[in-house]
């Protein structure tokens, strides 16, 4: 049962991150000087 849990809490975490850099990466100005992105990983 403790597995289960922590792949349910891994999962609701990646999703989350990966909603996150998303929207980080849609809102930020394109063309300027300086130009960041964010990726988000899931594998172990």
């Amino acid at each position: 049962m403790h597995a289960a849990a922590v792949a349910q809490l891994q999962g609701a975490l990646n999703q989350s991150f990966k909603t996150d850099a998303a929207r980080f990466n849609r809102r930020s100005p394109r063309g300027g000087l300086i130009s960041m992105t964010m990726k988000v990983d899931s594998r172990p």
